[in-house]
């Protein structure tokens, strides 16, 4: 009767703390204030912890503790909690919290790895996850190719520009990343993608510009600057010069490489005059001044 007792505890026990996380996981899923939710998921997270490892009632809760622990800034235990699921039971919204996590994490290896291998059963989930953490992917990735890790980088790159619905600045993103690694035919490929996606984007075209450059092919680079140019007059109203073609035509003309017809001087004055600190800007339309001035056949008008 003693052991039977006790057992009873037992279930009693298990089945209070079962109701307790649940009673905080459904206030944490009604509250709106960031700074209560904050505390509700540590709370969830701490009731969570607290259930008994081997438990059904621990395992039937394992995703909404994982979320609850990465809502709690607590992204290595919830990559250690997530670890424990088997790989049939890792579907939505387990897996959707155990990429938070580790991209939260910085973990960009395991983020990639996995975001690799589910994307052909869960791709919804793993495109919803890489561009809720983007920003972080991002920095991610630039310090991959800082660091010589250029095939992680790249993949990360490539991964958000398959993110579905299709986006420009991700494939404008891929071609700069590509045109950094001297892969110049997909870099092209992915300008093209960009583009095609956003043909009035002044920033996207300034962009291709600058590959273009990079290529040796200024006469192409010059149509694309005065095209980001124009663009950019059509979308602050007829006055162009708040983007940055119209300082890499001046920069072009300073050096003395392409055919500028008609003149830049005088756009980059009417551009300085938008946006007086622009220090490049200021410096290259005096350079040219000046040198025009001094009679200098580099920075010279020419036709």
């Amino acid at each position: 009767a003693v052991l039977v007792a006790i057992l009873g505890g037992g279930v009693l026990l298990a089945q209070d703390g079962s109701a307790a996380f649940d009673r905080a996981w459904q206030q944490l899923q009604a509250s709106a204030d960031s700074d209560e939710q904050a505390r509700l998921a540590a709370r969830c997270s701490d009731l969570f912890l607290q259930l008994d490892e081997d438990a059904g009632p621990r395992q039937a809760r394992l995703a909404r503790g994982v979320e609850a622990t990465v809502r709690a800034g607590r992204n290595q235990l919830a990559i250690e909690l997530a670890a424990t699921a088997n790989a049939a039971a890792a579907a939505d919204p387990l897996l959707r919290w155990q990429l938070h996590a580790l991209a939260r994490a910085g973990r960009l290896a395991e983020f990639a790895a996995l975001a690799d291998a589910r994307r052909g059963d869960h791709g919804a989930v793993v495109d919803a996850v890489l561009a809720a953490e983007e920003q972080r992917l991002l920095e991610g990735a630039a310090k991959a190719l800082r660091t010589g890790q250029t095939a992680l980088g790249r993949g990360v790159f490539e991964a958000l520009a398959a993110v579905r619905p299709p986006r420009a600045w991700r494939y404008a993103n891929l071609g700069l990343c590509l045109r950094n690694l001297g892969a110049t035919e997909a870099a092209e490929l992915a300008y093209a993608k960009a583009r095609q996606l956003a043909p009035e984007d002044p920033q996207i075209e300034n962009d291709y510009g600058l590959f273009l450059r990079g290529t040796a092919r200024i006469e192409d680079a010059v149509k694309a600057f005065r095209h980001s140019h124009a663009l950019d007059g059509a979308r602050n109203g007829g006055r162009p010069g708040r983007g940055p073609a119209i300082t890499n035509l001046m920069h072009l003309q300073a050096v003395g490489i392409g055919h500028h017809s008609p003149d830049p001087l005088p756009e980059g004055r009417a551009a300085l005059a938008l946006r007086p600190r622009a220090a490049m800007l200021r410096r290259l339309v005096l350079d040219v001044s000046l040198d025009r001035l001094a009679g200098s056949p580099a920075a010279s008008l020419r036709r």
